[in-house]
């Protein structure tokens, strides 16, 4: 049994050396998940101890000018490319000051849509012209819509019976507008009537 205690005290102590030996060569360290990025991408930057065995806790979150910091927590930060170059995060990490170094490049130039040359417009088809008793008729319509919006409803009233007695296909029109005529001056409508 006595020579069992110094094995045991022996097997204890290189286990013990070991392990501190393996925390102790376990160095902390910022871990990036791109080593390079384009302007405007986010990536993330993982703190870690070294060891499983030893809490990270990283603070004094810093970023160099092609990077701006979206958050920050003892872990890890989250950084999103804002200028092309080479950029740097960095961290106190378990007491020791740390960075990673990071490519940022420029976002490739988008190719314009080419452009279609300018294509002919047909020209438009030219009004058909009017017989003189088509253009007569459009200027007397002229004049009454004229009288109308003006509120001299007798004077509209008179051309439209005029117009409608030498025009017959256009006597809807005129009936339409001296119904509108005969219930914005019921009075006028009277005076005529009377005749």
């Amino acid at each position: 049994m006595i020579r069992c205690k110094p094995v045991f005290a022996a097997t204890l102590l290189s286990l013990t050396a070991l392990l501190f030996g393996t925390a102790a060569q376990a160095a902390p360290e910022l871990k990036a998940s791109a080593s390079e990025v384009t302007v405007g991408e986010t990536i993330q930057i993982d703190a870690a101890s070294g060891s499983s065995m030893i809490p990270v806790y990283a603070k004094e979150w810093n970023v160099s000018s092609q990077f701006s910091l979206i958050s920050a927590s003892r872990t890890g930060a989250k950084v999103k490319a804002v200028s092309a170059g080479t950029g740097t995060v960095s961290a106190n990490v378990n007491l020791k000051d740390l960075a990673v170094t990071i490519k940022v490049y420029a976002p490739e130039p988008v190719a314009a849509a080419p452009v279609a040359p300018p294509q002919e417009v047909a020209a438009m088809p030219a009004a058909p012209k009017l017989s003189a008793c088509q253009q007569e008729m459009v200027e007397r319509k002229r004049e009454i819509a004229q009288d109308f919006n003006e509120a001299r409803y007798d004077d509209a009233r008179a051309k439209l019976l005029d117009m409608k007695k030498a025009w017959l296909n256009d006597s809807r029109w005129a009936d339409a507008l001296l119904g509108a005529i005969d219930k914005l001056a019921p009075l006028a409508a009277s005076a005529p009537a009377a005749h």
